[in-house]
């Protein structure tokens, strides 16, 4: 599948600041900032070719408020019977990504499927 852009309104980014703004870790801020805006991005992504998908947000990990786990990754979106993982990079240079350990090994955070996003905030 060949890179698809996805262009975001500017209420995206203000969904995606408020987001990361429940965090009390300023650290870790703009990591769950871009999540954010990768999630809101997939999700607009998927619903612009399945218009009635059933996608259930409310247990990914960018919305828990356990802050020392913070990733690059959001995990725990269901859409339809599928658990996703979404991979978030803000620079797809190189040809390989590094993805922690756990996300993959782990039972607890076991996806069907792992989705790579790049986040270009800044375009």
């Amino acid at each position: 599948m060949s890179p698809q852009v996805i262009w975001l309104e500017p209420e995206h980014f203000e969904s995606a600041k408020e987001i990361s703004d429940r965090n009390l870790s300023e650290t870790r801020q703009w990591t769950i900032y871009l999540n954010a805006l990768a999630l809101i991005g997939f999700e607009q992504w998927l619903k612009e070719r399945i218009p009635n998908i059933k996608i259930n947000r409310h247990k990914c990990s960018i919305f828990q408020s356990d802050s020392a786990n913070v990733t690059d990754v959001v995990c725990y979106l269901s859409v339809g019977e599928f658990h996703l993982c979404l991979i978030i990079v803000d620079n797809l240079i190189d040809d390989f990504v590094n993805v922690p350990k756990e996300i993959i090994t782990s039972l607890k955070q076991l996806a069907h499927f792992y989705v790579l996003i790049e986040v270009l905030e800044e375009e």
